[in-house]
This record gives C-alpha cells, structure tokens and sequence, in this order.
C-alpha cells in the first residue's frame, strides 16, 4: 500500500544529486526497486559480444563504415567571428553497427541525452547510453522513478536519440537515419516490433514517422522515468558528434522523402525567419525583412509548414539565407547548385550546415552579426543563445555576394 502510494506520487521521474544517486543504487535491494543499473561496461571493446542464452548481446555490421568529410573553404566569410570558415576542415563520421540484445533493458532520463541502455544482468552499456560526463556519472545514477518495468514480449527497437525530442535538424538527420541501419541490416519490421522513439508529438515527427511506415499502434512516446525490458531489444548506435553528419544519412532522407512525388515550390528565394524562437534572435529584424523583402526574398517560419511543405519549400529554392537553426536541416533537399547564405551570432558558430552543403553541392557563404555591447561577464553557455544586430550594410554585402554565385 505503502510503495503504491509512493509511485503514484511519483508519476514521471525526479531529479536527485548524483552523488546521492549512487548511494542509493548501491544498495541493492534499491537499486532493484529503482531499475538502476550496477555498474557499466563496454560493448565494443568485448568485440559486441557479450553473455550467452538469456544475456547475449549480438553485433550486426558495422551496418555503415567509419566515413571522413572534408570541408572546402567557405565560398565567403563576412565578419572576424567566421573567418575560420575560409579554411579548410575535416571530420570523422564514426562507424555505425547496430545490436541485438536479449533481455535487453531501456531507460528513459531527462535531458538532452535521454537515454540509457542495460544488458540483462542491469550492467550500463557505455556506448549506447550517452551521456556528456560519461557512464560513471551517467545521469541514470540521479533518477528517481518507481514506475514500474514494462515487458515486451517480441522485439523493441530503441530509435531514442539525443536531442531529438525538441530539435527538428537532431530528429531528421539522427533519429530518422537510423531506420536506415535497421533497413540495410534486414531488423526493419514496422509492423510487428514496438518503436521507441522521444518525441513531443510535433506534426513533423508524426509525419515522418508515417512516411516511414512507422504508425502510431507501434510506436511508443518515450519520457523520463519510463523502465522498458524486451524479449529482444534493438539499439541501432549513434553518431559520436552531432556536425559529423555522414553522407549515407542524407542520401536515405533523399531517397525516402524526395520520391514522395512532392512538385517543387515556385519560391526561389527564401530568408527563413525563426519565427517564435527565443535563442540568437536579431533585434532588428523588422528592418533585416523589409530589406531581403525588398530583395525578392520570401520570409518563411518552416515550424508553421507541414514537413511536406518544407520539402517541397526547398526542392524549389535556389537562393536561401537563414540564421543558423534547425530548420537548415532542410538543405537536404534542395537541388545542386543551391546557394546559402548562413547567418551566425558572433558567440556561435558551428559546421553543422557547412557539412550539410557539402554533401549536397550547395554553395556556402557565411557572415556573423555583431555583439551587443559588452558580454564578457555572461558565462559561454548562456552567451551563445544572446540576441545580436544583423547591420543592413554587413547583411546587404553578404547577400550581394551570394547572388554573385548564381
């Protein structure tokens, strides 16, 4: 009676100190109760072999190969924050097997990691639960969640992936990717196994999903405190950087999405505005609009569009600007030959899109905007969400020259 109440009062999962996290899970009786994993160890340096019978993890692949992806030199650089971007750069795309594990257990954090995976005997498996501290520290430790474990009988496939509960560029080209894996290495069964996936129920993730055959009765919404055990649990592995986007992930979205018959838009000039974003905003963008306006630009919030829609948006585009955001994960499907302008904040600038252009032949110019005023007491990690100005005569030089690329 007394444990009922307790879990109903504990709907969900709450936050406890880690420190405190890893008392308590030492003791068994409460690690048992919690779901708590004893320990941690790795899959690929056992050769993704492990146990026998009941506990027998299986390695299939790697499904695709460790991939390198060297960058050209930005085609322009507006701005001292982006001037790296007019050299060259390399990645490392790392190899991506999947595995089969009997009796294998799923759980569900909060954050932005999401995710952890045990084997059957509750051992945490290090590569297949990131975690930005590392499995000894894993964020599991600090759960607190008397759910209770739910058990499938039949195959679960753990399609979980980090940062894409929220994140339209971290659900396209990592979640969805992995059906891809599943496909090539012959597990894909959308309607016969259970699909575990962390999304919020976004128009665009219940699209995709759908254009995947993947249908609501397969799929279960994941969320923090959730205890899953499987007969057989399928854990396709994922990327080890989020820029190393690798070139056989595009080429799946291509070939998925693209043949879905969708006619191009007849904008062939957009300026992707962030709509209701909070994070990076341009404080004058009422002026930033009617100059590209004025330009011919289409101003186009693509969290409005169904995913159809922006597909389509920008298969037709043949000029684009945008502020860095994931709706620049949409280059995916624009034709060869397509230009960008990216626009950065001077706290932030990654190579997510510059390797997205790559891979697809857009032609890639940047500029940052500028800072306003002094900022060196906000700490790193609040300075790159800060709103910055975008000055007309920086943003009419930039895009003067994208246009000069056409």
């Amino acid at each position: 009676m007394i444990l009922a109440q307790l879990r109903a009062r504990l709907q969900g999962a709450r936050r406890i100190p880690l420190s405190i996290g890893k008392q308590l899970v030492s003791l068994e009786p409460l690690r048992r109760m919690l779901g708590a994993p004893h320990g941690y160890r790795s899959v690929e340096s056992s050769g993704g072999r492990g146990g026998s019978g009941e506990g027998k993890i299986e390695l299939i692949g790697p499904v695709e190969t460790e991939q390198e992806i060297s960058l050209a030199p930005a085609l322009f650089a507006i701005g001292s924050e982006v001037e790296s971007k007019l050299l060259p750069c390399r990645f490392v795309a790392n190899a991506r097997p999947v595995y089969l594990l009997r009796n294998g257990k799923y759980r569900n954090t909060g954050g932005h990691f999401e995710l952890a995976v045990l084997d059957a005997s509750c051992q945490l498996l290090s590569e297949l639960s990131p975690d930005a501290i590392g499995p000894d520290l894993h964020r599991i430790y600090g759960q607190l969640s008397l759910q209770w474990e739910k058990r499938i009988r039949g195959r679960a496939v753990v399609l979980t992936t980090p940062g894409a509960r929220r994140n339209y560029f971290h659900w396209c080209l990592e979640l969805l990717p992995k059906v891809h894996l599943l496909c090539a290495s012959g597990l894909f069964q959308p309607k016969k196994d259970i699909f575990l996936a962390n999304h919020d129920e976004a128009r665009y993730q219940i699209q995709t999903l759908a254009l995947l055959g993947l249908h609501a009765p397969n799929v279960v919404r994941t969320y923090p405190g959730i205890k899953i055990t499987a007969d057989e649990l399928i854990v396709p592995s994922h990327s080890s950087r989020h820029e190393a986007v690798p070139r056989w992930a595009i080429q799946f979205l291509r070939d998925r999405f693209l043949r879905q018959g969708l006619a191009a838009s007849g904008q062939k000039k957009l300026f992707l505005d962030r709509g209701s974003a909070k994070r990076r905003t341009i404080i004058n963008q009422a002026e930033v609009h009617k100059y590209l306006s004025g330009r011919g630009y289409a101003i186009v919030d693509t969290a409005k569009l169904s995913f159809q829609e922006q597909v389509s948006l920008f298969r037709g585009a043949r000029s684009i600007v945008s502020c860095h955001g994931a709706g620049l994960a949409n280059l995916c499907f624009v034709e060869v030959g397509t230009s960008l302008l990216e626009i950065f904040s001077p706290f932030y600038t990654p190579d997510y899109f510059r390797v997205l252009s790559e891979h697809v032949g857009v032609l890639y110019g940047c500029m940052s905007g500028v800072a306003l005023g002094r900022r060196a007491h906000v700490p790193e990690r609040q300075r790159i969400s800060q709103p910055f100005k975008l000055p007309l005569d920086r943003l009419a030089h930039a895009v003067e020259s994208l246009e000069r690329l056409l």
